[in-house]
């Protein structure tokens, strides 16, 4: 039977952490790069956008529009805080075939001392109950024949009624209430003086069959006597003649255990209790226990510690989601222009459109990053829960996605952003001077990060027209050449300078590919041209 719950306290921080890592991943991956030393070199991985990455936060760190969404986000997230209510993980099992032994059962999977105050203390009548220690630490047992191993069972026995539960556990009671050194032991087990000796304390021996009151079920697999695994669907038990059964004392599982050992508690509650009591034990259960079941004639419910959020609690964080995408929405605006701006100078100087595009979400996911941090110190202060964290990621996520979408919709309707295209044409009202603009090309392409320059010349046209040749080596590939031509011709008073592109390869490069590298040069070309003409 499985109890794991996915939103679990725990879980919530992993999933959180785990969204924000994926972003990261898929946005590097978009970004990085290849750039060789030497021109036949083993290509070295860098990232030259992460420049970029710092001039954009940079400018859109410190603006008010974001640190207006930031806010915004902030402030819906803390109010999941406010509306999150959690239900204990719960299930329902048929319990037709298991008999009638309790009406509350706890387990946990560690020794649990001292709870029988806080179990009074929620009960107006007297509680009669059985505890019973599954202690996994075999203890010598000296007789005759030599000495045996066994796995000691600790009973407690508080109120039973013998004449009501004749077959069940509690049968064991009448042997071990009020007689502090008595150990039952199965009539099978070869054992047969009147008395042993465990640690310093000698116990008399009486011999039971006690196959018949340790082999009930209290739940589908899981039964008083120790459980040693389980087989193909089937539990495996531990066989009674490994058993010996004694009263609990404190010193005796001390004297057992010597410090620690691995112990399971069963807490068998067997009085009639009215539904607030059970309520109240309910709660104090789950602060010691790992399951509690409380039987309803031929139902059991079980219940975990695990807390589930309720849907008061979901429908708070969608609720806050989405108001985090309206302010985002309706701030964006003034970040979305201020972020073109940027890229339209950034576009002059030869940076690609998806370098820009995957900068700004970088960027982004930054900013939400660095705000991310003093939820995790509000936590400490229970000022922040479980829920809020999940609210305040999930809010970042969608709000980053919705912004990058507005500004590659803002870039693709500017008229700079070149398309995957193979020739390109600027117009201008004056003529350029190509000796100025033979030296910005070499400037431009000696530190480029994507391009090597191989090789340019300036010819004279049969029409007194310039014409500019240029061969390029693209960094990412081994055998990827590129030329550039452009062509200087005139209409009327203005001046046009075409430049037209041819790819080159050895490899195998997808026609995409070759677009890519095309369009990649023409924005850097025209971004050299364009800064030729601003001088003027």
């Amino acid at each position: 039977m499985s109890f794991a719950i996915l939103l679990a306290s725990g879980y919530v921080i992993v999933v959180a952490i785990l969204l924000f890592t994926i972003l990261v991943l898929v946005v590097l991956n978009r970004i990085k790069g290849f750039v060789e030393e030497e021109q036949i070199a083993i290509p070295t991985m860098v990232s030259p956008a992460f420049k970029i990455i710092k001039l954009m936060f940079l400018k859109v760190a410190i603006s008010i529009e974001t640190v207006l969404m930031v806010v915004a986000v902030m402030l819906t997230a803390f109010t999941t805080s406010y509306v999150a209510t959690y239900l204990y993980s719960f299930t329902s099992i048929d319990a037709v075939n298991i008999p009638h032994t309790y009406s509350v059962l706890l387990i946990s999977n560690h020794f649990v001392n001292q709870i029988e105050k806080e179990l009074i203390n929620v009960s107006t009548s007297p509680l009669s109950y059985i505890e019973i220690l599954q202690i996994f630490h075999e203890i010598p047992v000296e007789h005759s024949s030599g000495a045996s191993y066994l796995l000691p069972l600790l009973i407690k026995c508080k109120g039973y009624d013998i004449e009501k539960y004749n077959n069940t556990i509690s049968y064991l009671c009448k042997y071990l209430v009020n007689n502090k050194y008595v150990a039952l032991i199965d009539v099978s087990n070869r054992i047969v003086e009147g008395r042993i000796r465990v640690g310093d304390e000698e116990f008399l021996i009486i011999r039971e069959n006690l196959s018949k009151y340790l082999s009930i079920p209290l739940l589908p697999g899981i039964f008083p006597i120790h459980t040693m695994g389980v087989m193909g669907g089937a539990t495996i038990t531990a066989s009674t003649s490994s058993i010996i059964v004694m009263p609990f004392s404190k010193d005796l599982y001390n004297t057992i255990c010597e410090g620690e050992c691995d112990v399971k508690t069963f807490l068998l509650i067997t009085s009639l209790l009215p539904s607030s009591v059970k309520n109240a034990i309910l709660d104090v259960g789950l602060k010691y226990f790992d399951i509690v079941a409380m039987r309803h004639d031929n139902v059991v419910d079980i219940y975990s510690p695990n807390l589930v959020p309720s849907m008061k609690t979901l429908m708070g964080v969608i609720s806050s989601i989405l108001i985090a995408l309206i302010f985002s929405l309706s701030i964006s605006g003034g970040l979305v222009e201020k972020v073109v701006r940027i890229s339209e100078k950034l576009f002059l100087v030869g940076v690609s459109y998806d370098t820009i595009t995957a900068s700004t979400s970088m960027t982004l996911i930054l900013v939400f990053i660095i705000f991310f941090a003093p939820f995790l110190i509000l936590m400490r202060f229970s000022a922040a829960t479980d829920i809020s964290i999940l609210s305040y990621i999930l809010s970042a996520v969608a709000s980053n996605i919705l912004l990058t979408y507005r500004v590659a919709r803002s870039l693709k309707s500017k008229s700079y952003r070149i398309l995957p295209k193979s020739s390109l044409t600027i117009n201008t009202l004056m003529r350029l001077d190509v000796e100025q603009l033979k030296q910005a090309i070499q400037r431009f392409f000696g530190v480029d990060d994507l391009f090597a320059l191989s090789e340019i010349e300036v010819l004279k046209g049969l029409d007194e027209y310039n014409e500019v040749r240029i061969e390029l080596i693209y960094k990412r590939s081994f055998a990827t050449l590129v030329t550039v031509e452009i062509y200087e011709d005139k209409n009327k008073d203005v001046w046009s300078y075409n430049a037209y592109v041819d790819v080159w390869s050895m490899e195998e490069l997808s026609k995409y590919e070759y677009n890519k590298i095309a369009a990649l040069v023409l924005s850097k070309v025209q971004g050299v041209i364009m800064q030729c003409i601003t001088k003027f």
